[in-house]
């Protein structure tokens, strides 16, 4: 429940901004809205641009969380299932810096860090997936570059290439992390588009997205562990290598409209528009403070590595019991989706979000009672305190993050989606 503590003071100063004034016949603009007069933008509507849109058939087509079964859906629903099944090697990562290259704690954990640098650029990818198509393409033709990508550091991870050298490891690892982070940026970009096109979708596009990620997670949690004891981390990473080729396969089933500038407008001139526009869209209150909201969210930082070291070096939990804590979290995260989708995603978002942060606050001291080893004098075994936690602090992390995601989406503008909402939801 990361960020909870700062983010109820922002939710509170969003609160209390200014109400977006009512239209002549007395509907209230929506914060982030544009009048859809304005909606098509130079270089999206009418002079090259595309637009995304949902077939007319959709409402007769199958549905999942009230989303129809569409090939750009169906598309967005293999790579949030990529993601959260990339989970697999989520237990062998730290265990090869930790049992191959013997590193301690804090160089594991400034080292796992570094691997992550693609997703906090995950603004960069974005503005130049909005900026720049290949082929006519900006969304395709970078999903699928993004899948081979991620499936060129697996391999060299599982192929044992970097051997037990720390610089080509933290690059494989980097490249694999690239990979998913970049189709991450264009994936949200679709979701964004979809849910501007029909804002009912907008709550539930959301969690079809999360929902068929946490069914990822569930199908390779157990694994992680299993497999992990069974057969070794460069077995593990082999087998993660597979999943980002759905990334590949779902690039193929976008009907992704051919893109590009006006005729005239070089390629500088059409990022100078891009930066522009984001400026222009930035430096308005109903962006920037949802903006401080969500940066207050995003900037705590994780003990992450410091637990797993206490967990198998203190405690001594084994992979197998891991994996089953990240199956019983994978699953309590279905469980928190389900339960936004079916009672709060129609509460109002700024009195959900304040509420849900307070709460978020008391739930994440929970963990410094196994720190200090409370939980024994309080007659709770070290293994079904963790299994606790972990469903409780899901749950209550999946409750928080729900409506992060809708408030993140709900402020993207045309024209600028990809680069807007991975600005807001950089790690």
């Amino acid at each position: 429940c990361r960020g909870s503590a700062a983010a109820i003071v922002v939710a509170a100063a969003v609160q209390s901004a200014p109400r977006a004034p009512r239209m002549s016949r007395g509907r209230r603009v929506r914060p982030g809205a544009i009048p859809l007069q304005s909606r098509c933008l130079v270089g999206r509507c009418g002079q090259g641009g595309t637009r995304s849109e949902v077939p007319a058939d959709a409402a007769q087509l199958p549905q999942v969380f009230g989303v129809p079964m569409t090939s750009d859906f169906i598309a967005v629903g293999l790579v949030y299932f990529a993601q959260g099944a990339l989970g697999l090697a989520s237990l062998a990562k730290p265990y090869l810096l930790k049992d191959e290259l013997h590193l301690p704690p804090a160089e594991a954990s400034l080292l796992l860090s570094l691997t992550y640098w693609p997703w906090v650029l995950k603004p960069v990818w974005g503005f130049i997936a909005d900026s720049f198509s290949i082929f006519g393409s900006r969304r395709k033709s970078y999903l699928l570059l993004a899948g081979l990508v991620s499936v060129a550091g697996y391999v060299g991870l599982g192929s044992g290439l970097a051997g037990d050298e720390k610089v080509p490891t933290l690059l494989l690892m980097t490249l694999g992390n690239f990979g998913i982070a970049f189709s991450d940026v264009v994936v949200d970009a679709l979701v964004v588009e979809k849910a501007r096109d029909d804002e009912r979708l907008m709550g539930s596009l959301q969690s079809y997205s999360w929902g068929c990620r946490a069914v990822g997670a569930i199908l390779s949690a157990y694994a992680s562990g299993a497999l992990l004891e069974s057969f070794g981390v460069r077995f593990v990473f082999s087998l993660t290598a597979v999943l980002p080729i759905m990334v590949v396969g779902a690039a193929l089933l976008i009907r992704d409209a051919k893109y590009a500038p006006p005729d005239s407008m070089s390629v500088m001139e059409n990022s100078k528009r891009q930066a522009q526009q984001l400026w222009d869209v930035v430096r308005r209150p109903e962006i920037y403070l949802p903006m401080l909201f969500l940066f207050s969210w995003q900037a705590s930082p994780t003990s992450e590595s410091a637990m797993f070291y206490f967990l198998t070096n203190e405690i001594k939990l084994n992979p197998e019991f891991l994996g089953r804590a990240k199956l019983v979290g994978a699953i309590s995260s279905l469980v928190g989706i389900v339960l936004y989708n079916r009672a709060f995603a129609a509460v109002p978002l700024r009195d959900y979000l304040l509420r849900v942060n307070a709460v978020s606050v008391a739930i994440g001291f929970l963990p410094l009672l196994l720190v200090t080893r409370a939980n024994l004098a309080l007659g709770i075994p070290d293994q079904l305190f963790v299994l606790g936690d972990d469903v409780i602090q899901t749950v209550a992390g999946e409750l928080a993050h729900m409506p992060i995601l809708v408030l993140a989406a709900r402020v993207c503008p045309p024209g600028v989606e990809a680069t807007l909402f991975a600005f807001l939801m950089a790690e």
